[in-house]
């Protein structure tokens, strides 16, 4: 009987240090958990504040071309779509504009720099800077209107998934216009 009673004792001081185990671990789990959820809350602030205050488009795409992220919204101080758009359907592209599959849907696009540098980053895994490009935007005109950009680009795998990190910029007022007759 008292060997029941030791054994009952003894098995019920195991859980207990047990328990107590268990118990510490959930919480250095909860602080380690604090802890990341205050760095990650801090890199959304910091990327948000960088997106919010950058001179240039910063765009965030996936494999497809699909804008993930943007602040094109606030420089041009525009409504969020709430759909997704691909970049030329973003950026106004003529040649997305024109074509009814819209961006890397008309035959233009197979030629465009734009799409074969991004294209290139997406498969090498490999990053460019400065192409220096014309765009031609339709942005409620019937013409459209030709933008000097120069464009870098980083690989930023996504979930796995080869994405990028796209930084344009307008640089139209900076390169000398030919002088007219």
């Amino acid at each position: 009987m008292w060997a029941i009673i030791l054994l009952v004792i003894l098995i019920s001081i195991v859980l207990l240090i047990y328990s107590i185990f268990q118990c510490q671990q959930k919480k250095e789990l909860a602080c380690r958990l604090s802890k990341e959820n205050e760095a990650l809350e801090k890199a959304e602030k910091l990327t948000d504040a960088l997106f919010r205050t950058a001179h240039a488009y910063i765009v965030l795409i996936d494999a497809d071309f699909v804008v993930l992220k943007t602040n094109y919204y606030t420089l041009t101080d525009t409504i969020a779509a709430l759909d997704k758009k691909r970049l030329g359907d973003l950026l106004h592209c003529s040649n997305a504009m024109c074509s009814p599959g819209g961006c890397g849907t008309s035959e233009m696009c197979q030629l465009c720099p734009i799409r074969q540098a991004i294209q290139r980053t997406l498969d090498t895994h490999t990053d460019f800077r400065h192409l220096r490009t014309s765009l031609d935007i339709l942005d409620g005109e019937k013409d459209p209107v030709r933008l000097e950009v120069s464009i870098s680009g980083s690989y930023f795998p996504i979930d796995g998934n080869p994405g990028a990190v796209l930084t344009i910029y307008d640089i139209t007022e900076f390169v000398k216009s030919p002088e007219v007759g």
